[in-house]
């Protein structure tokens, strides 16, 4: 999974600055992106996550006198901006083939990728849970749902299937919604919950789920 973020960001960095799409100073001061330093990258994401940054400018985190010394540390402000205005997890320039199948096509192989590992990673405790959950979007996202009656009103929908004993995410579908001219789905809670159970059928676990 690494290899491949770090494969189509170089990529799509490439292709950026070879067609002029970037200001002259980045391009200047770009350089390939490696497997080490994505995972620095992805370790500032979880720290600004742990200290709750999501209403802090990014900036701040990078202040010599209020920031935070271990982010400081690990990389430049300049180029944990450059990694985020790069980073991609397909190759842009063969996905608008795939996108009238699939509107999941731009994570769609890091995706399963993932869901694999989260099966492979744990054997399930006697009892597990299926729930939607709605994680907010509010980019260009053609996944993208509203619901009403959620905290976050718009967002991508994600039926999970989780452990009740450990917390640890087993499978999951996202709702890539409803195609122009398709009907509605008939017992769409039953085949979400059939769908993302069924390698536990005859296993003999209790399933709670709510209405």
């Amino acid at each position: 999974m690494m290899d491949i973020v770090v494969e189509n960001t170089n990529i799509e960095a490439e292709a950026q600055i070879e067609n002029d799409g970037v200001a002259q100073e980045l391009a200047q001061r770009w350089y390939p992106i490696c497997r080490m330093e994505l995972r620095a990258f992805y370790g500032i994401l979880f720290l600004q996550g742990v200290l709750r940054g999501g209403n802090q400018r990014l900036r701040d985190f990078w202040d010599n006198r209020f920031g935070q010394p271990a982010i400081i540390a690990t990389m430049s402000y300049h180029r944990f901006m450059d990694i985020l205005k790069f980073l991609r997890f397909d190759n842009k320039r063969t996905r608008a083939a795939c996108r009238t199948t699939d509107r999941l096509v731009a994570i769609r192989h890091l995706w399963e990728l993932f869901l694999h590992n989260c099966r492979r990673c744990l054997i399930p405790s006697p009892f597990v849970t299926v729930d939607e959950q709605v994680l907010p979007t509010w980019g260009c996202c053609p996944c993208r749902v509203y619901l009403a009656n959620k905290p976050h009103k718009y967002g991508m929908k994600i039926w999970m299937l989780a452990d009740v004993e450990f917390g640890f995410f087993l499978d999951a579908d996202i709702y890539l919604g409803r195609k122009p001219g398709e009907p509605r789905e008939v017992n769409q809670g039953k085949r979400v919950v059939e769908q993302l159970c069924a390698p536990l059928f005859g296993s003999g676990r209790n399933v709670t789920l709510d209405r």
